[in-house]
């Protein structure tokens, strides 16, 4: 695969807000409540507080804050209890869809579910509704009525009408104000600080089909329910979004540089039920949209280029997204490459080749993305559902502790729970993608990246003619730790510093 140099990475300046004072707070100040972020917008002539909460699949709520009662009601139904810091009814655009869908609910919840999907759509943005709700729309529309419709102008005006009060709509918590002489744009703590810039560090999970025909087993909800109670065991709290029967929701507080941040975690495991299908679908286009993470579990379907993210491999869940079939990265996805930086982990056989590295160069080509890019992780070899939730429980555990490119990829790779359990290949994890050793004076000016019989190296035409192999191929934990690139026939060295 040869491509054009991609455009240069930029470096995301955050604006610095004042946090956690218990003083009154400032229009656009973010605040750390009971657990959660919000983002003051100021005080409404009614007297009440306007709070904005970032959601998951791309809208903000708009929460209204009476002095003195603890109970927070936001404009997409959601409930906050600024004492306890629990959600009720937490606004999920898929599941008023399941709502909506449900054959047993009735008319009136049926109606209300259509005109608050109807108002995520108009407050979401984009040319078009997002791809999940695309084949609803026309029997959510025909719902609506005059007085529906007028609600709805009403809630996006006064939506609308909340976020002009400040500059810069959405959370964001300082972190450039704890930069030191010795940071670095290329410093995987630079890194963190732009997957956690809005106090959040969101991962999306989605299982795809797992059936193995040899026993006619399906694999995808017993490993999601291991890397559940492995979440539980690192303290996470599970939670339904609108109080749906599934508990998809897993949060946590930790913290970075002295800010608290809130892990969310969305777990959908690949399914044979309508309603969890849509829900995983969601979860994966909404993820690769918003999530600083995305990982997928499921099979590579031989050559086919395509994952199904449920076991009846229906049309619906079909993305074809790999082995340079872009098609679905254009009609079903939404909003790619807009993090400042995100991680794309993808666990199915030779995912590397067939998914990570077509992604990855459909995104430098056709995405002009303002931050770092996309890292990958990715496998060389056939990939087994035993690795999937002890490789990635301690995969959070040890993104939680900030750890460096290398000792995440090496920590991985010394977990083998089968013999044949492959390694874990990354390309730009917390470090910078397309990084090489060159002369004093010569550019880069042409890179190609090679497939699993040339090691998946990356190489560079310099402006002298010569090509130089990038250090991108070593994980490290601190910029410049490679210090020369020595290519073999059958072999890539690295050397590290002293």
């Amino acid at each position: 695969m040869r491509r054009g140099l991609p455009a240069r990475v930029t470096v995301l300046l955050l604006a610095l807000v004042a946090t956690g004072s218990a003083a009154e707070p400032s229009s656009g100040e973010s605040r750390f409540i009971e657990g959660s972020w919000f983002q003051f917008l100021g005080t409404a002539d009614t007297g009440e507080r306007l709070w904005l909460y970032p959601h998951l699949d791309g809208v903000h709520e708009v929460f209204r804050e009476t002095p003195g009662v603890a109970r927070w009601h936001g404009d997409l139904e959601s409930v906050f209890s600024s004492h306890t810091g629990e959600f009720a009814n937490l606004f999920s655009a898929v599941e008023v869809l399941n709502e909506f869908l449900d054959p047993g609910a009735g008319t009136s919840r049926r109606d209300g579910a259509a005109r608050l999907l109807e108002l995520f759509v108009m407050l979401h943005g984009g040319k078009r509704a997002p791809y999940y709700l695309r084949g609803s729309r026309r029997k959510l529309t025909e719902r609506l009525g005059e007085a529906d419709l007028a609600w709805i102008d009403a809630r996006v005006e006064a939506h609308r009408d909340a976020l002009a009060r400040v500059e810069t709509p959405g959370t964001s918590i300082g972190l450039d104000a704890l930069d030191d002489s010795t940071s670095s744009p290329e410093d995987p703590q630079d890194f963190y600080r732009c997957l956690l810039a809005d106090g959040y560090l969101d991962v999306s999970i989605v299982g795809g089909n797992s059936k193995e025909k040899k026993d006619d087993t399906y694999h995808s909800w017993p490993s999601f329910d291991e890397l559940q109670r492995e979440l539980e065991r690192m303290g996470f709290g599970r939670l339904a979004f609108r109080g749906a029967g599934d508990a998809v929701l897993n949060r946590r507080v930790t913290s970075f540089r002295g800010r608290p941040i809130s892990v969310r975690v969305t777990l959908t495991a690949g399914s044979r039920r309508r309603h969890r299908i849509r829900r995983a679908v969601a979860n994966f286009v909404e993820g690769l949209a918003h999530a600083d993470m995305v990982v997928y579990l499921g099979h590579s379907n031989k050559l086919s280029g395509a994952y199904y993210l449920s076991e009846t491999k229906s049309s619906f869940s079909r993305f074809r997204i790999g082995l340079g079939k872009s098609a679905d990265l254009r009609e079903k996805c939404h909003d790619l490459g807009r993090r400042p930086y995100q991680i794309v982990a993808l666990t199915s056989c030779f995912s590397y080749d067939r998914y990570c590295r077509p992604i990855r160069w459909f995104l430098e080509r056709e995405v002009e993305a303002p931050g770092r890019g996309v890292g990958f992780i990715g496998t060389p070899d056939r990939a087994y559902y035993a690795d999937f939730a002890p490789r990635f429980a301690a995969f959070f555990e040890l993104l939680l502790e900030y750890r460096g490119p290398r000792d995440i990829v090496e920590s991985l790779n010394r977990i083998q729970p089968t013999p044949r359990t492959p390694p874990l290949i990354a390309r730009g994890l917390l470090q910078p993608r397309f990084s090489f050793i060159v002369p004093a004076g010569v550019e880069i000016v042409d890179i190609e990246e090679r497939g699993a019989g040339a090691l998946n190296a990356v190489f560079g035409t310099g402006s002298d003619g010569r090509t130089y192999t990038s250090t991108e191929l070593f994980p490290q934990n601190e910029p410049g730790e490679i210090v020369q690139v020595v290519t073999l026939s059958n072999a890539i060295h690295g050397l590290m510093r002293d």
